[in-house]
């Protein structure tokens, strides 16, 4: 809807100003159906209009979008510089490097992560994900405990574990600041971890919407109990 009623605006004639310009952020939230409304848009663009499509993760936008988009790349600063703004935000130095591998090294994200104490939640998760892959603990009672969360989030944390449980095994040893990741990285098998990425990121779509949080964490910690698949 969100989208329709964009492609309606950018029709109009303007009262103000040379161009009408439309901001979307993030853009890989649209479902299938506002991209392919969008891409009536980009292909028959009203004249003197502009669209900007802010993505962290562009991949996940469908092929179509990307092919009539001029793709500008915004990238990390350099890990030096990101350590010295935290330092200067007040971050202590002990919580960077966790704070980073949760931000995938984006700084403003992991100073927010920082101020709002996001650390010990993913400890916590961390945690009970390493008793849920034990077989200690049930992915009914899991999903009711994290529940109330920000669940797009609370997948992406997940994501996030398994691709550093992964480059643990690879290596067979965790980064500096990820050695709370190991207890997990003990119990999962690579196959285990990769069979599940494509899965948790539809997961992570579907979060967006108004489906039921409780039973889609129950789905999401299914997927890494003993047992499954």
């Amino acid at each position: 809807d969100q989208i329709r009623e964009l492609s309606e605006t950018m029709g109009l004639s303007r009262s103000m100003g040379a161009h009408r310009v439309a901001l979307l952020w993030p853009a890989e939230a649209m479902n299938p159906n506002a991209a392919n409304s969008l891409l009536k848009t980009l292909e028959e663009p009203p004249e003197r209009t502009l669209m900007i499509l802010v993505s962290a993760e562009p991949s996940r936008l469908p092929a179509t979008i990307r092919s009539r988009c001029q793709t500008l790349a915004v990238p990390l600063p350099p890990d030096e510089i990101t350590r010295a703004w935290l330092a200067g935000q007040g971050v202590q130095a002990g919580q960077v490097d966790a704070l980073l591998c949760l931000a995938r090294g984006a700084p403003l994200v992991a100073r927010d992560l920082a101020e709002e104490g996001a650390l010990e939640q993913w400890h916590a998760l961390l945690g009970d994900l390493s008793q849920l892959t034990r077989g200690k603990t049930g992915t009914v009672a899991l999903a009711e405990r994290w529940k109330a969360q920000d669940t797009e989030r609370l997948i992406r944390w997940v994501q996030i574990a398994l691709w550093e449980s992964a480059r643990i095994a690879f290596t067979g040893r965790a980064a500096a600041g990820r050695e709370d990741l190991q207890p997990l990285a003990k119990t999962l098998d690579l196959g285990r971890i990769f069979q599940l990425q494509d899965r948790l990121t539809e997961w992570r779509r579907l979060a967006r919407t108004t489906v039921n949080p409780q039973m889609l964490l129950e789905e999401v910690f299914a997927g890494l109990a003993p047992g499954r698949a």
